[in-house]
């Protein structure tokens, strides 16, 4: 895989993980539009989780490894932010 088809891969789970933690600041439990919402994201999660388990992180280039780590390390962030809320 090409870094920049690697980059594109990284790029959208890190996309879907700021809607996720944009989505969590906001989520009522008691409103059942965001119950229906919650539950989207959960299968868009699942599909985000299979897209970085398909990642062989032991077959990466030291470039792809080094965007990998930075992007892992902003999610992570991202995710302790939300936790915060």
């Amino acid at each position: 895989m090409s870094f920049e088809e690697f980059k594109q891969k990284m790029d959208a789970l890190e996309q879907f993980f700021d809607s996720y933690v944009e989505f969590m600041k906001t989520y009522d439990s008691t409103d059942t539009a965001a119950m229906v919402k919650y539950l989207n994201m959960m299968n868009e999660y699942t599909k985000a989780m299979e897209a970085l388990d398909s990642i062989d992180e032991s077959k990466l280039t030291p470039e792809q490894d080094n965007y990998y780590l930075q992007v892992m390390l902003r999610i992570d962030q991202k995710l302790l932010e939300a936790a915060n809320y």
